[in-house]
Protein backbone atom coordinates (compact mmCIF):
# COMPACT_ATOMS: atom_id res chain seq x y z
CA UNK A 1 0.00 0.00 0.00
CA UNK A 2 3.05 2.31 -0.06
CA UNK A 3 3.19 2.42 -3.53
CA UNK A 4 0.05 3.82 -4.56
CA UNK A 5 0.82 6.89 -1.35
CA UNK A 6 3.81 7.34 -2.19
CA UNK A 7 3.18 7.82 -6.29
CA UNK A 8 0.10 10.06 -5.14
CA UNK A 9 2.25 12.51 -3.45
CA UNK A 10 4.71 12.33 -5.98
CA UNK A 11 2.23 13.35 -8.85
CA UNK A 12 1.10 15.87 -6.20
CA UNK A 13 4.75 17.13 -5.72
CA UNK A 14 4.74 17.43 -9.87
CA UNK A 15 1.71 19.28 -10.36
CA UNK A 16 2.34 21.32 -7.32
CA UNK A 17 5.85 21.86 -9.68
CA UNK A 18 3.76 22.42 -13.04
CA UNK A 19 1.56 24.76 -11.63
CA UNK A 20 3.77 26.91 -9.96
CA UNK A 21 6.18 27.59 -12.70
CA UNK A 22 3.50 28.45 -14.67
CA UNK A 23 2.40 30.86 -12.09
CA UNK A 24 6.11 32.12 -11.55
CA UNK A 25 6.54 32.54 -15.61
CA UNK A 26 2.91 34.17 -15.95
CA UNK A 27 3.83 36.77 -13.53
CA UNK A 28 7.07 37.91 -14.66
CA UNK A 29 7.21 41.82 -14.61
CA UNK A 30 7.56 43.71 -17.92
CA UNK A 31 9.82 46.73 -17.41
CA UNK A 32 8.04 49.87 -19.88
CA UNK A 33 10.34 52.82 -19.89
CA UNK A 34 8.34 55.80 -18.87
CA UNK A 35 7.62 58.77 -21.58
CA UNK A 36 10.54 60.88 -22.17
CA UNK A 37 10.37 64.45 -19.82
CA UNK A 38 10.94 66.75 -21.91
CA UNK A 39 13.83 69.26 -20.81
CA UNK A 40 15.60 72.96 -21.43
CA UNK A 41 17.98 71.40 -24.14
CA UNK A 42 20.47 74.56 -25.81
CA UNK A 43 20.59 73.35 -29.69
CA UNK A 44 22.60 75.07 -32.68
CA UNK A 45 19.59 76.75 -33.81
CA UNK A 46 19.45 78.78 -29.71
CA UNK A 47 23.40 79.15 -30.32
CA UNK A 48 22.70 81.14 -34.29
CA UNK A 49 19.87 83.49 -32.62
CA UNK A 50 21.87 84.44 -29.83
CA UNK A 51 25.15 84.74 -32.30
CA UNK A 52 23.55 86.84 -34.78
CA UNK A 53 21.82 89.17 -31.83
CA UNK A 54 24.52 89.73 -30.25
CA UNK A 55 27.21 90.27 -32.99
CA UNK A 56 24.87 92.79 -34.60
CA UNK A 57 23.92 94.46 -31.11
CA UNK A 58 28.29 94.61 -30.71
CA UNK A 59 28.64 96.38 -34.51
CA UNK A 60 26.24 98.73 -34.29
CA UNK A 61 29.15 100.56 -31.28
CA UNK A 62 31.75 102.06 -33.04
CA UNK A 63 34.78 99.87 -31.81
CA UNK A 64 35.07 98.10 -35.09
CA UNK A 65 34.68 101.18 -37.42
CA UNK A 66 37.09 102.87 -34.78
CA UNK A 67 39.79 100.16 -34.79
CA UNK A 68 39.78 100.61 -38.93
CA UNK A 69 40.21 104.73 -38.78
CA UNK A 70 43.28 104.51 -36.58
CA UNK A 71 44.86 101.06 -37.76
CA UNK A 72 43.61 101.58 -41.53
CA UNK A 73 42.47 97.31 -41.35
CA UNK A 74 39.62 95.60 -40.25
CA UNK A 75 40.01 94.02 -36.74
CA UNK A 76 41.33 90.93 -36.10
CA UNK A 77 38.84 88.92 -33.07
CA UNK A 78 39.91 86.05 -31.09
CA UNK A 79 36.35 84.38 -29.57
CA UNK A 80 37.74 83.48 -26.48
CA UNK A 81 36.59 81.80 -23.46
CA UNK A 82 32.80 80.96 -23.31
CA UNK A 83 31.45 79.27 -19.96
CA UNK A 84 28.18 78.17 -19.29
CA UNK A 85 27.00 78.17 -15.76
CA UNK A 86 23.38 77.37 -16.70
CA UNK A 87 21.58 74.36 -16.08
CA UNK A 88 20.71 73.46 -20.06
CA UNK A 89 23.86 72.54 -20.96
CA UNK A 90 25.39 74.80 -23.69
CA UNK A 91 27.92 73.18 -26.30
CA UNK A 92 30.46 76.75 -25.68
CA UNK A 93 32.61 74.94 -28.23
CA UNK A 94 29.91 75.22 -30.91
CA UNK A 95 28.49 78.27 -29.56
CA UNK A 96 31.88 79.70 -29.99
CA UNK A 97 32.38 78.87 -33.46
CA UNK A 98 29.11 80.25 -34.10
CA UNK A 99 29.81 83.70 -32.89
CA UNK A 100 33.33 83.40 -34.52
CA UNK A 101 31.35 82.62 -37.82
CA UNK A 102 28.90 85.27 -37.35
CA UNK A 103 31.40 88.05 -36.83
CA UNK A 104 33.46 86.88 -39.80
CA UNK A 105 30.40 87.20 -42.12
CA UNK A 106 29.86 90.68 -41.03
CA UNK A 107 32.39 91.90 -43.15
CA UNK A 108 33.62 94.31 -40.44
CA UNK A 109 35.67 91.82 -38.72
CA UNK A 110 39.14 90.02 -39.80
CA UNK A 111 39.62 86.27 -38.09
CA UNK A 112 42.57 86.29 -34.78
CA UNK A 113 46.12 86.20 -36.54
CA UNK A 114 48.70 85.43 -34.36
CA UNK A 115 48.01 88.62 -32.18
CA UNK A 116 44.47 89.56 -32.24
CA UNK A 117 43.05 93.02 -31.98
CA UNK A 118 40.44 91.47 -29.34
CA UNK A 119 39.34 88.85 -27.82
CA UNK A 120 35.64 87.75 -26.77
CA UNK A 121 35.06 86.12 -23.97
CA UNK A 122 31.38 85.61 -22.56
CA UNK A 123 29.42 83.58 -19.79
CA UNK A 124 25.98 81.45 -20.08
CA UNK A 125 23.58 81.97 -16.61
CA UNK A 126 20.33 80.91 -15.48
CA UNK A 127 18.60 83.96 -15.36
CA UNK A 128 16.67 85.00 -12.32
CA UNK A 129 13.05 85.17 -14.99
CA UNK A 130 10.73 82.10 -14.89
CA UNK A 131 8.77 80.38 -17.64
CA UNK A 132 6.68 77.17 -16.91
CA UNK A 133 7.98 75.50 -19.98
CA UNK A 134 11.62 75.53 -20.50
CA UNK A 135 14.71 77.87 -19.11
CA UNK A 136 15.76 81.77 -19.88
CA UNK A 137 19.49 81.94 -19.32
CA UNK A 138 21.43 85.09 -19.53
CA UNK A 139 24.46 85.36 -22.22
CA UNK A 140 26.62 88.34 -21.40
CA UNK A 141 29.72 88.83 -23.67
CA UNK A 142 32.27 91.12 -23.68
CA UNK A 143 35.15 92.16 -26.20
CA UNK A 144 38.59 93.55 -24.79
CA UNK A 145 41.12 95.13 -26.81
CA UNK A 146 44.89 93.53 -26.74
CA UNK A 147 45.67 95.89 -23.18
CA UNK A 148 42.43 94.68 -21.76
CA UNK A 149 40.23 97.39 -21.88
CA UNK A 150 36.72 96.22 -22.56
CA UNK A 151 35.43 98.34 -25.98
CA UNK A 152 32.17 96.49 -26.16
CA UNK A 153 29.91 94.87 -23.39
CA UNK A 154 26.15 93.51 -23.72
CA UNK A 155 23.80 90.80 -22.08
CA UNK A 156 20.77 89.00 -23.93
CA UNK A 157 17.94 87.25 -22.20
CA UNK A 158 17.16 83.85 -24.38
CA UNK A 159 14.68 81.73 -23.77
CA UNK A 160 15.54 77.87 -24.45
CA UNK A 161 11.94 76.27 -24.40
CA UNK A 162 11.70 72.58 -23.35
CA UNK A 163 12.29 69.68 -25.95
CA UNK A 164 11.80 65.97 -25.99
CA UNK A 165 15.09 64.54 -26.60
CA UNK A 166 16.47 62.66 -28.94
CA UNK A 167 14.94 58.52 -29.39
CA UNK A 168 17.50 56.04 -28.39
CA UNK A 169 18.63 54.24 -31.42
CA UNK A 170 16.98 51.51 -31.94
CA UNK A 171 18.02 47.70 -31.20
CA UNK A 172 18.96 45.81 -33.96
Amino acid sequence: MRAPAFSAVRSLILAMSVTGAVLVSGCTRQEVAPPPVPVAAWTAEDGSAVATSLVEASLKTPWANSFRERSGRIPQVLVGDIRDRSEVQVDTAAFAKTLGQALLASGKVGPAGEKPDFTLTGVISPSTQKIPSGKVVAVDLSLSDAAGTIAWKDSLEHTVPERLPPAPPAAK
